[in-house]
């Protein structure tokens, strides 16, 4: 007896192609499904990475502009400082000025008066009067014998008139 199983091996056939066929359509839409998927995320990821870097970008420009409008304040501290360091030395000054007038006033004899006082640096010229030329070697005694000042030179006396250069000690 012959049987014939050719009818039942197409059914077969058919069956186990069209299943192939099936898996295989459906394999490639997962896998089209997956690289469309991957490509939005790497997509949304690089979206949301370039508003960061614009954000930044928007950032550093706001500090330079904070920069900019603060380099002229620091150039005006820097030259409100230069001056208060300049009158500080005035000011210095001044008051080394007005000690020593309060010590040439201390060191002066009566009958002597100073009409006019320069000085340069260190060097000083008393120049004034005296009633007599005593009361010029008096002054010259103070000055001499004062730690405030060295080399004490008389330059002109003249008919009670006198001109003496001296040095300051610091």
């Amino acid at each position: 007896m012959i049987i014939n199983v050719l009818a039942w091996r197409e059914k077969k056939h058919a069956q186990i192609k069209k299943i192939f066929l099936t898996q295989s359509l459906l394999s490639i839409f997962i896998a089209i499904f997956i690289v469309i998927g991957i490509h939005f995320i790497f997509t949304h990821r690089l979206n949301v990475q370039e508003k960061e870097n614009q954000r930044l970008i928007q950032q550093i420009n706001d500090y330079d502009e904070i920069i900019k409008k603060a380099s002229p304040a620091t150039k005006l501290a820097q030259t409100i400082q230069r001056q208060k360091n300049i009158i500080a030395v005035l000011k210095n000054k001044q008051s080394k000025t007005i000690e020593l007038f309060n010590l040439c006033q201390s060191l002066l004899p009566k009958d002597v008066y100073v009409t006019q006082i320069n000085g340069t640096d260190k060097l000083i010229t008393l120049i004034g009067n005296a009633s007599r030329n005593d009361s010029i070697s008096e002054l010259m005694q103070h000055l001499e014998s004062s730690p405030h000042f060295n080399n004490v030179h008389l330059k002109k006396i003249n008919a009670q008139k006198f001109e003496i250069n001296l040095m300051e000690v610091s």
